[in-house]
């Protein structure tokens, strides 16, 4: 009998979540890279609900349109240098500045997609 593959990123990203959780009781376990990169699986997961919670784009919210001078437009015209969000890692890597979520609200994050 043939078991059913990983078919979207949404079905690998829950998988991946609980992998995460069950590396945080080893032993050896980095903490605080596992909270952070959990914490990262979580939002990826709930960019959906909160793209329908909060509908409407740049426009909408009454900002310029993106590459016309706002945050994350054309270096120079008023956002970062580089056209980076203020605050993203540099280099692609996880901010090693970056403080853990709170585990209150990352537990109900957690069982609120459960």
């Amino acid at each position: 009998m043939a078991t059913r593959g990983t078919n979207t990123m949404q079905e690998a990203l829950q998988r991946l979540l609980g992998d995460v959780s069950q590396m945080k009781t080893l032993s050896d376990a980095d903490l605080p890279w596992l909270v952070e990169l959990e914490s990262m699986v979580v939002s990826k997961i709930r960019e959906p609900i909160d793209q329908m919670k909060n509908p409407g784009g740049p426009l909408a919210q009454g900002g310029p349109p993106p590459g016309m001078g706002g945050p994350g437009g054309p270096p120079g015209m008023g956002g970062p240098p580089g056209g980076m969000p203020a605050g993203a890692p540099m280099g692609g890597g996880m901010n090693a500045g970056a403080q853990a979520p709170n585990p209150d609200e990352l537990q109900r994050l957690l069982s609120a997609g459960a």
